[in-house]
């Protein structure tokens, strides 16, 4: 079964770094817990990640809902790959967009040359493109070190 996460306000780091890692993340930093709920209640496959004691409380008789105790996304993110035996597989990271979680969809590089900074356009073939942010992305050196380093933390 696919992982579908919705997380609450104090998670933001770490939704980030799920759409990274290529996981169905929703997020929202401006929500009350009550429309919270109410976004979790119209979709029971949710895997709801909290911070709030309360909130897990309220919840963990009527669904799938993680109280995320530590305040450090790297840590977090060990305790979500521990807890719910998350597989990363490489060939999805990168391919939701990090402000929205929408899916990226391949791009030719011409038709988007006013996004592109003129070295990345110069050396990078390959690149992603979220509709609805309209935000053009690129495998850089930034990729390849965060690859890196979130693949220190997972260990």
């Amino acid at each position: 079964m696919k992982q579908i996460f919705i997380l609450d306000m104090p998670l933001g780091k770490l939704a980030k770094k799920l759409r990274i890692l290529g996981f169905n993340t929703t997020y929202y930093n401006n929500i009350t817990y009550d429309e919270l709920e109410k976004i979790v209640f119209k979709n029971s496959n949710y895997i709801v990640l909290t911070k709030s004691t309360k909130f897990y409380e309220s919840l963990y008789n009527k669904y799938n809902i993680l109280f995320i105790k530590s305040d450090n996304w790297k840590s977090q993110l060990r305790f979500l790959v521990m807890k719910l035996k998350l597989k990363i597989n490489i060939s999805k990271m990168f391919s939701r967009c990090i402000i929205c979680n929408s899916k990226l969809i391949q791009v030719e590089k011409e038709n988007y040359r006013e996004f592109i900074p003129d070295y990345v356009y110069s050396t990078i073939n390959n690149f992603k493109y979220c509709k609805h942010c309209k935000k053009v992305y690129w495998r850089g050196t930034h990729v390849e070190n965060m690859i890196k380093d979130l693949f220190k933390i997972l260990k």
